[in-house]
């Protein structure tokens, strides 16, 4: 009976251990880059959008504001995949929840300035930048929880 348990035993062991690997014992390589500082990628993703912010037109405003959140959206993806489990959740995956995050935040932020009953027709047209202007802050503050986090882990 005792040959039966180490049998099985081995069996067991030959038939998980793929999936073992997958399931977060086969760890990524350290990433050879360094951890980068979370403000010089924020200063970065906002000095891409100076000429625009700095027009007179709203539209260009808004699309520069728009260009920063996504710059921000980029290198939260880059960095949150460095650091997470790919079999927990994946580049793919982490860039489809800052579009999710886009959405949901940019769309309430822009009815809480520009869809506001005491307005009546438009509450002005400077309001309608501050949705993306928010939703680059938003970013700013998960960037930053990300390379704290890979700096914490040193990953």
């Amino acid at each position: 009976m005792k040959h039966w348990f180490w049998i099985i035993l081995l069996i067991t062991t030959v038939i998980l251990s793929p999936a073992l690997a997958i399931a977060g014992g086969g760890k990524k390589p350290h990433p050879s880059e360094p951890i980068p500082n979370a403000q010089t990628l924020i200063d970065a993703c906002w000095a891409i959008s100076l000429e625009l912010r700095s027009s007179i037109s709203n539209a260009d405003m808004r699309a520069g504001n728009l260009k920063t959140a996504l710059c921000l959206s980029d290198e939260i993806a880059k960095n949150a995949s460095v650091v997470i489990d790919d079999s927990m959740l994946s580049k793919e995956e982490i860039t489809k929840k800052m579009v999710k995050i886009k959405d949901a935040y940019g769309s309430f932020y822009w009815s809480l300035y520009n869809d506001v009953e005491a307005c009546g027709l438009s509450c002005g047209t400077e309001n309608t930048i501050y949705h993306n202007w928010s939703l680059a802050k938003l970013y700013e503050r998960i960037l930053t929880d990300v390379v704290n986090q890979r700096k914490k882990y040193k990953w």
